[in-house]
């Protein structure tokens, strides 16, 4: 029996633990255990162990986020890339021992050739493709061609298949 292939994902701006997360972006939760949980369970419903997740920035935020991230990363499944964000405020070292594969901290990671993973948009033009966060639950910038926000709330908290979006984007298909 053949196994499925590897998939590699994004997402972004989860901000667990953040409880005035939920005012400021009209997060449909009561709660921020709420939110956190159904972050995790969409996550690892939707990746699998042996996929990628391209994680682009602002894993946790506010008192007690440190806590978070040693209880939640765990659960998460996949091996986990992350291109700090601006709450992303601990060492690479710190990150690795709890369990993310990879840390970036510049502007940027070029993912593939035109294609460029960031936490805030980066200043580009066609024919390049700038995934980002950053933005929440804002609209993607112009053109919509160019960038495309993978904030929780852009993206029903739930990462997407990074290779498709590109795909998509490429055909004129946007979020």
């Amino acid at each position: 029996m053949m196994s499925k292939a590897a998939v590699k994902w994004v997402i972004s701006d989860a901000h667990f633990g953040h409880f005035n997360i939920l005012s400021y972006c009209n997060r449909p939760f009561k709660c921020t255990e709420e939110m956190d949980e159904t972050i995790i369970q969409n996550w690892n419903n939707t990746v699998s162990n042996d996929d990628t997740v391209y994680f682009l920035g602002d894993f946790a935020f506010g008192k007690g986020s440190k806590q978070k991230l040693i209880e939640y990363l765990p659960r998460l499944k996949g091996e986990i890339i992350l291109i700090k964000g601006n709450h992303d405020r601990e060492t690479t070292t710190w990150y690795k021992r709890h369990g993310v594969s990879e840390v970036y901290g510049g502007e940027y990671y070029k993912y593939k050739p035109y294609v460029i993973l960031s936490h805030r948009p980066y200043p580009i033009k066609a024919p390049y493709i700038n995934v980002h966060g950053h933005i929440h639950n804002l609209q993607s910038l112009e053109p919509r061609n160019v960038y495309v926000n993978v904030s929780v709330e852009a993206i029903d908290y739930t990462p997407i298949d990074l290779d498709l979006l590109i795909e998509r984007m490429r055909r004129g298909e946007y979020l």
